[in-house]
C-alpha cells in the first residue's frame, strides 16, 4: 500500500510475506478466464500480488487458489504499476 505524504505506513493491520502464486477471476461464477498473479504479502484482511492483467479499482476478484484465510472474494483498492507491463494491486477481502 502506498505511503502517506509522510511516509508513514497507511495499512490498518500488520501483514506477513505470502510469496505464492495466485489464480483469481473476474467472474465469480467460473473458472473461465482464470488469471494468475504472484502474492508479496498478505493479512487477515488484504493481500497484495502482482499480475500483468491490468485490474481497476473498485473491481472485484474471485480468488480460485487455496489462501491461509477463509476469505476468497476481494476489491481492488490500489494499483501501481511495477514493472513493464506488470501492477501491484493492494485487494480487500470481502465477505
Amino acid at each position: 500500500m502506498p505511503d502517506n505524504e509522510q511516509g508513514k505506513e497507511l495499512r490498518r493491520h500488520g501483514r506477513r510475506n505470502y510469496e505464492n502464486t495466485i489464480h483469481y477471476c473476474l467472474n465469480p461464477r467460473s473458472d473461465e478466464g482464470l488469471l494468475i498473479g504472484y502474492g508479496i504479502d498478505i493479512s487477515e484482511f488484504g493481500i497484495s500480488m502482482v499480475t500483468s492483467y491490468l485490474l481497476q479499482k473498485g473491481q472485484e476478484i474471485t480468488i480460485k487458489s487455496s489462501l491461509p484465510v477463509a476469505h476468497r472474494s476481494a476489491i481492488v483498492r490500489w494499483i501501481k504499476k511495477h514493472k513493464e507491463n506488470w501492477y501491484q494491486v493492494g485487494l480487500e477481502f470481502t465477505v
